[in-house]
C-alpha cells in the first residue's frame, strides 16, 4: 500500500457493503434532525413531560388518515423497491421508479389545499428530486441503490 499524502485520495469501493451507505446516510440525518429537534423544543418537551399521563384530548385531534397513509406509503415503498430492485439490479432504477410516485402520494396526502398550481409544483418536485439524488448518489458518488 502507498502510504504518500496521494494515497488520501485512493477510492476503493467494496460491493458487498457499498449498498449499506445511503441508508447509513439516511439513518445519520435522521437522528441529527431528531437531535435538533429535542435540542430546539426541550422546553417543551420538558413541560409536556411533567405534564404526561394518559391525554386522551391529544388523540382525539390527531389526523389518522394522513397517519395511516404515511405507514402505508412507506410500507408500500420499500417493499415496490425490493421488488423493482430487482428488475433493474445494480442501476438504482428501484430507488428511482418508486421514489416518484412516492413523493408525489407523500405530498398530496399532506397537501392542504390541492390547486392546480400547487399540484403541478409537487409534480415537478416529485420527478425531479429523486432524478437528481439518483444521479448524484449514483453516478457522482458512485453509491449503488437499491
Amino acid at each position: 500500500m502507498n502510504h504518500s499524502i496521494l494515497s488520501w485520495f485512493d477510492v476503493s469501493i467494496d460491493f458487498q457493503t457499498s449498498h449499506l451507505v445511503f441508508p447509513r446516510i439516511i439513518l445519520i440525518l435522521l437522528a441529527v434532525t431528531l437531535l435538533m429537534m429535542l435540542v430546539s423544543n426541550y422546553r417543551t418537551l420538558g413541560a409536556r413531560l411533567r405534564n404526561a399521563g394518559l391525554n386522551t384530548a391529544a388523540l382525539a385531534g390527531t389526523d389518522w388518515f394522513r397517519l395511516g397513509s404515511t405507514f402505508v406509503l412507506l410500507v408500500g415503498y420499500f417493499v415496490s423497491m425490493y421488488y423493482v430492485g430487482d428488475l433493474y439490479p445494480n442501476e438504482g432504477k428501484g430507488f428511482l421508479f418508486c421514489s416518484i410516485p412516492f413523493m408525489l402520494m407523500l405530498s398530496l396526502v399532506y397537501m392542504h389545499q390541492r390547486t392546480p398550481k400547487a399540484v403541478i409544483g409537487v409534480l415537478i418536485n416529485a420527478i425531479v428530486t429523486p432524478l437528481a439524488v439518483w444521479y448524484l448518489l449514483g453516478d457522482v458518488f458512485g453509491v449503488s441503490l437499491p
